[in-house]
């Protein structure tokens, strides 16, 4: 899940991007993994359904681009109906949340507990001065809160996301 609100417009989006892009070829074993894409902004949308084509990742990456506000419960909704969809209940499912600013709290925490029930491991990750880190928190499954100042930092922690697959 991408965070596509206005406050990501230039830089910061562009090595989201990058980040993504090499989180899709050099770090997910796309033959073990598949990897979708959602992003949200004020609306939600799926960008990538689950898949091991590569070519169809960077195609969506590269479309992602900037629009409205910031409604994280939305993207979380998008999100876990994806995943529900998913007809292996066995697999673990993660989810990747990347935002540089808050939404509402209630909510966003409701859809995120109704996941975790689930059984869906979720990650966020805050970038920046801006993020509400208690509702970061409250929506990541325990310890999977990230906190980075800068977007640059975003390879580093897919890099630490992705070595934790190893026991999912």
């Amino acid at each position: 899940m991408i965070d596509v609100s206005g406050s990501m417009q230039g830089y910061p989006l562009q090595k989201a991007k990058e980040a993504c892009q090499s989180m899709v070829s050099e770090m997910i074993d796309l033959n073990v993994h598949r990897i979708g894409l959602v992003e949200f902004e004020s609306y939600a949308s799926t960008l990538s359904y689950l898949t091991q084509d590569q070519q169809k990742l960077n195609k969506a990456i590269s479309s992602l681009c900037c629009k409205g506000g910031t409604n994280i419960c939305e993207g979380l909704r998008v999100t876990e109906q994806e995943l529900f969809n998913v007809s292996e209940n066995t697999n673990k499912k993660l989810v990747i949340l990347v935002t540089d600013g808050g939404s509402t709290e209630a909510p966003a925490i409701q859809q995120a507990e109704q996941m975790r029930q689930s059984n869906m491991r979720i990650v966020t990750i805050g970038v920046g001065h801006c993020v509400n880190e208690r509702l970061l928190r409250n929506i990541a499954t325990p310890d999977d809160y990230y906190q980075i100042d800068t977007i640059d930092k975003l390879q580093e922690i897919f890099h630490r996301i992705s070595c934790s697959l190893q026991v999912i």
